[in-house]
């Protein structure tokens, strides 16, 4: 639901006396129709952190210290965001000539609860103005030439922002937690984001996801063409055969998607064909007869000693997720468990002489170029596919 205009147009006459509060409520009026425009552009899901980097930084920069004595302080140095309300954030440091573009100190007093976790915000009112600026030095009298929209920090427990107890004028730009006690930085968490391009976290997931397709759909091609070469098939073969093509046909239609759009796109664009992904896994393997099905669910675990039920179980979590804008890293953690499992699995079927040998005597085909580079140890990100 969309946040009503309450800022109506100026009604001019002839012969009225102006002010400079008329030309205020002017602004107004424009500016809210302007957060309602941005706001009817979006959805409940379709909000947060913009794109792009500005003067070498991301969305966001930001840091938080806990120190003792129940003090968080929170210094940020950029945030550029479009609030669930459609408000648009510009918090750029340069803009007031400091490093720090907002502060603040909180005390953490006995409202704290343990287990229960709190989202610190950036408040924001388009309507009441504070100015910035250089003042010219030849202007009479003196003044800021700009003003931007007021900007407040505040910690809200992250049940109640979900729910919007705190109205919709807002950004998330962190969460903490507290358990027994102590307080710390929940380091997982993921604000809520436009695109996937949005924050650092999300571009690096997104690449990473995108080569699981490609390496996936190498594997997948390698066991059809064996099976399709092999003279006779058991039925454990037919069904990789299948379960081979029907991945395969997904990846077809959704793979220049991945690369074509849904880094500019949405996170729920990701999470929707790594879903349609996990479906087709699931709904090939219960289509299956009973000896068929058990079969191949055995093999699965021999090859990556898996249990049917936990391999299962890993589809079924995703086809039931609940995209939360507000948790991506609960999606995404999901998304990757598949992942995990998926790419390991089908390696090792694309790598076997045949569909059926046991694991502990495969003699493996070698198809990947010797590596000849320093083993020196590559910077670990945040997703390890």
């Amino acid at each position: 639901m969309n946040d009503a205009i309450k800022n109506g147009y100026i009604n001019w006459i002839d012969g009225m006396k102006i002010s400079k509060d008329h030309f205020i409520d002017m602004q107004r009026a424009i500016e809210d129709r302007v957060r309602d425009a941005r706001s009817v552009g979006t959805s409940s899901v379709d909000f947060g952190l913009i794109p792009g980097k500005l003067n070498g930084k991301s969305s966001l920069e930001y840091n938080i210290l806990i120190e003792q004595g129940n003090r968080i302080v929170v210094e940020l140095y950029q945030c550029r965001a479009i609030s669930p309300a459609g408000d648009r954030v510009e918090i750029v440091s340069s803009l007031n000539s400091h490093s720090v573009a907002l502060k603040k100190d909180f005390e953490i007093d006995s409202s704290f609860q343990d287990d229960r976790t709190y989202d610190i915000i950036v408040k924001v009112n388009s309507f009441d103005l504070s100015p910035y600026g250089d003042p010219d030095v030849e202007e009479s009298p003196p003044r800021h030439p700009y003003a931007q929209p007021a900007y407040d920090l505040e910690i809200a427990p992250s049940d109640e922002i979900k729910l919007n107890e705190h109205n919709r004028n807002y950004v998330i730009i962190a969460r903490i937690g507290s358990q027994r006690g102590e307080v710390k930085e929940v380091k997982e968490f993921i604000p809520p984001s436009m695109t996937m391009e949005s924050a650092p976290e999300l571009e690096e997931f997104f690449f990473k996801y995108h080569k699981f397709l490609i390496d996936l759909e190498q594997h997948l091609f390698r066991i059809v063409i064996k099976l399709n070469g092999a003279q006779q098939k058991t039925q454990l073969a037919s069904n990789v055969d299948l379960m081979g093509r029907r991945l395969l046909d997904v990846i077809e239609r959704e793979v220049d998607s991945v690369a074509l759009i849904c880094r500019r796109s949405s996170p729920l664009f990701l999470v929707r064909q790594a879903m349609s992904m996990a479906r087709t896994v699931r709904h090939t393997t219960e289509l299956m007869t009973n000896l068929g099905k058990d079969e191949f669910l055995n093999y699965i675990q021999e090859i990556i000693d898996m249990s049917p039920g936990e391999y299962m179980n890993v589809h079924t979590e995703l086809c039931n997720l609940e995209y939360d804008p507000y948790n991506l890293h609960e999606s995404l953690s999901k998304i990757l468990a598949f992942c995990q499992v998926n790419s390991k699995l089908f390696d090792e079927w694309s790598r076997l002489d045949y569909i059926g040998k046991k694991k502990n005597t495969d003699i493996y085909v070698a198809e990947k170029p010797m590596d000849t580079r320093s083993d020196a140890p590559k910077p670990k990100g945040k997703w390890d596919f």
